[in-house]
C-alpha cells in the first residue's frame, strides 16, 4: 500500500503501540513504508516471489495456527491429483467435503457449509488431521489434505529462488517469514 488514509494510519500506529512490528515491501519508499519499522526495497513485479519463498517457510515451519486451520479452514479437506494433475478435492456425490479423523484413517463427511469442521454431517464431534497418513486411499484413489497438497506446490519456492528475482537475500526473506 503507497499511501494511507487518517483511518487506516490510525489502525497502524494502534497495532504498533500494541507491539505489532511493521515491514513495507516495497519497490519505492512509500508513505506507508516511512513509517514502518523496516522497510525492504523490492523489485517491482515480484512481490509475488517473495510471498511464495515466505509462504514456503510458514508451512515447512509450521509457522501457523494449526488449530485454526483445522477447524476454519478448508485445510483439512482431503484432495487428490486428476488425470492431467491438477489438484481436486474429494468431495462426496452431494458436493460435500471430506476429512480424515485425526491419528486415525477414519474418513468424515463435512456438511457442504460450516463454520467449524468439527462435526460431521451426521453430527458426530471429531478433529480432522492436518496430515493425512501416507498412503491414505478414498474411492480408489490416494488422497491427501490441502495443507499437504500446498506444501507439494511450494516445495520448489525457497528463499534463494526467490533471491533471484526480488533482490531480497535469502536470509532476509527468511527472518520476516519467521
Amino acid at each position: 500500500i503507497g499511501a494511507v488514509s487518517t483511518c487506516r494510519m490510525v489502525r497502524f500506529a494502534q497495532g504498533r503501540k500494541n507491539g505489532a512490528k511493521v515491514v513495507a515491501l516495497d519497490s519505492r519508499q512509500s508513505e506507508t513504508a516511512s513509517k514502518a519499522d523496516e522497510w525492504i526495497s523490492i523489485r517491482p513485479g515480484t512481490d509475488l516471489d517473495f510471498c511464495l519463498a515466505m509462504l514456503k517457510i510458514m508451512l515447512d515451519e509450521k509457522l501457523y495456527d494449526a488449530d485454526f486451520l483445522m477447524r476454519h479452514s478448508n485445510m483439512p479437506f482431503l484432495s487428490y491429483r486428476d488425470a492431467e494433475g491438477q489438484w481436486q478435492l474429494a468431495l462426496d456425490a452431494q458436493g460435500q467435503p471430506r476429512v480424515v479423523q485425526e491419528r486415525t484413517s477414519i474418513i468424515r463427511t463435512l456438511p457442504a457449509v460450516t463454520n467449524d469442521n468439527t462435526t460431521d454431517v451426521d453430527g458426530t464431534a471429531f478433529f480432522p488431521a492436518l496430515y493425512a497418513p501416507p498412503g491414505l486411499k478414498l474411492d480408489g484413489r490416494e488422497v491427501v489434505t490441502v495443507l499437504q497438497a500446498q506444501l507439494d506446490e511450494v516445495k520448489s519456492y525457497t528463499p534463494e529462488w526467490a533471491e533471484h528475482s526480488t533482490g531480497i537475500a535469502a536470509s532476509t526473506i527468511r527472518r520476516i517469514a519467521r
